[in-house]
């Protein structure tokens, strides 16, 4: 990771516990959000698996579903609560199990090959499933608390989908209920971003916004519960500033700005912001501009080292910036060789008609006084 990883993260714990909860950013099969691409979701979705047969989701081989047991007519949709009971091997050692987790579909909280099949199961049915490392852990496994995933691992789950309900209204859920659920969704974006998986830590950051903004409601709470509310403030802060990072990191500039301008207007020496400010107008070539941030975050933070690089690789920018403008001054108002050779030609020609003209003059002289002499 790179450099500025370090401050990207410095109010959060960004190892986590393990979860049930990974994805792989390499998928080329879905998009951004996680959703798979329509000619995959709609020929998959609208087929029930033989009970007993071997499935290929996908067609590619790297997930595999067989039914056990099958279910009723009611199928997950998209961020749903999903309660599951299930079973998770790699090389046939139990490496998790829960009799009911409940978990949201779709939403960056599921390995992707889970956040893929689970859509397709209907409520009662038992599975069993075969995730190939692309849909996993990928080639960096997973190393966490007691669970040590190799890279390149398949795993074996056996999944039983116990109840769907609605995710519920955010405007409906109080204030404490929300933090606690922003905080997680925070929690697991600085996961993603751990990872180097820049967009499903974006998707995370951008859902823990929703539990963290105000609701009409948090402006009629009085007393501690108003307290709570303010104190969304300070958390949305920080995910705005974490995905200001992630969006740096995929080079997305004017969502940089977007986000680090709404942590300015609410505090506005926000160090973190500044300084991203600074990289995104760098990057976007407006280094002098940059510098005035990079200056200001230094001036509250004197003493960070990788703010000082960064000014100081930016500086020696502006100085070649600089060196190349007078360069280029001086091209502009220096005449050019052909206009010199130009002008020496000029110069001798003009010599020479000059002397032409005094020899002429000089004749004419000359014939005058001769005429004059003889006629005299």
């Amino acid at each position: 990771m790179e450099a500025d990883s370090k401050m990207d993260h410095s109010d959060e714990d960004t190892n986590g516990s393990f979860e049930m909860v990974d994805k792989v950013s390499d998928f080329s099969e879905t998009d951004s959000e996680g959703k798979l691409t329509e000619d995959k979701n709609d020929a998959e979705s609208d087929e029930k698996s033989k009970e007993g047969e071997w499935e290929d989701v996908l067609g590619s081989g790297h997930l595999l579903k067989k039914i056990i047991k099958k279910g009723t007519d009611v199928r997950p949709d998209r961020r749903e609560i999903c309660e599951l009971k299930y079973k998770c091997y790699c090389d046939d050692k139990l490496i998790e199990e829960s009799e009911s987790k409940k978990v949201p579909v779709s939403d960056s909280e599921l390995i992707q090959g889970l956040d893929l099949l689970l859509p397709l199961m209907y409520v009662g049915e038992i599975s069993e499933v075969k995730i190939g490392p692309r849909f996993a852990y990928g080639s960096r496994g997973l190393k966490e608390n007691d669970i040590e995933i190799p890279p390149d691992a398949t795993l074996h789950y056996t999944i039983e989908l116990l109840s769907v309900e609605p995710d519920p209204e955010i405007e409906t859920m109080s204030v404490e209920t929300r933090k606690e659920i922003g905080l997680r969704k925070k929690s697991r974006g600085n996961w993603w971003y751990a990872r180097e998986d820049y967009n499903s830590a974006k998707q995370c950051y951008k859902r823990a916004l929703e539990y963290l903004d105000y609701t009409e409601q948090d402006d009629n709470e009085q007393g501690e519960t108003k307290t709570d509310a303010d104190s969304l403030i300070d958390e949305r802060i920080n995910v705005y500033n974490n995905l200001a990072a992630a969006h740096l990191k995929t080079d997305s500039i004017d969502d940089t700005l977007q986000c680090v301008e709404t942590v300015l207007k609410l505090k506005p020496n926000n160090v973190k912001a500044l300084f991203r400010k600074g990289k995104a107008l760098a990057a976007k070539g407006e280094r002098k501009e940059a510098f005035k941030y990079y200056k200001k975050a230094i001036e509250i933070e004197p003493n960070d080292k990788q703010m000082l690089n960064e000014m100081q690789k930016l500086q020696n920018l502006i100085a070649a910036d600089n060196i190349t403008e007078r360069k280029l001054y001086k091209k502009m108002f220096e005449p050019s060789k052909s206009s010199k050779a130009s002008n020496r030609a000029n110069t001798k020609n003009s010599w020479i008609k000059l002397g032409f003209f005094i020899g002429s003059l000089a004749v004419a002289v000359i014939g005058v006084v001769i005429y004059k002499y003889n006629y005299n």
